[in-house]
């Protein structure tokens, strides 16, 4: 088979929303996406904790973008974000993201379907093997008792 191979490269996005920075006066705070290879992260730091979330590609469904009167943000499992102050002016940096994120999605989802119907074919391959296998013995079987038959009919 022949695998495809992930170019993605690693990419980080200052997602700060105005409730984090009105929550900790501005300044000791952020929220931040990261693209590594095989998932994402969203990591909050406030001055009490650090929240990392870490989240595979392939455990994601789909993402949206939601624009509405200049107001930008986006949507997935990992619920709604509205980068910046309720995503104004945003709209750009929405796109970005969203649109990294669709392509990850759509790799490492394809990847995982290739990969189950390969698992499902070499599960069907073993299922017909053993039946075949059980075919050979249920004829053999068959082929005694019709021998004894024989050696009775005989004497």
């Amino acid at each position: 088979m022949n695998k495809e191979e992930n170019n993605f490269e690693y990419k980080e996005y200052d997602i700060t929303d105005f409730c984090i920075s009105l929550w900790c006066c501005f300044c000791l705070s952020s929220k931040k996406i990261i693209f590594e290879e095989e998932h994402l992260i969203i990591v909050t730091n406030t001055p009490i904790c650090t929240e990392k979330r870490i989240i595979h590609y392939s455990d994601l469904d789909k993402v949206e973008s939601n624009i509405c009167l200049g107001c930008s943000s986006f949507n997935s499992t990992f619920g709604p974000i509205e980068p910046g102050f309720c995503g104004c002016n945003k709209k750009k940096l929405v796109e970005d993201i969203v649109e990294e994120l669709r392509k990850r999605i759509n790799y490492f989802n394809n990847k995982t379907d290739i990969e189950s119907k390969t698992n499902e074919i070499n599960l069907l391959k073993n299922i017909l093997d053993n039946f075949n296998l059980l075919n050979l013995k249920v004829d053999k079987i068959i082929e005694k008792i019709e021998m004894g038959n024989e050696k009775l009919d005989q004497k």
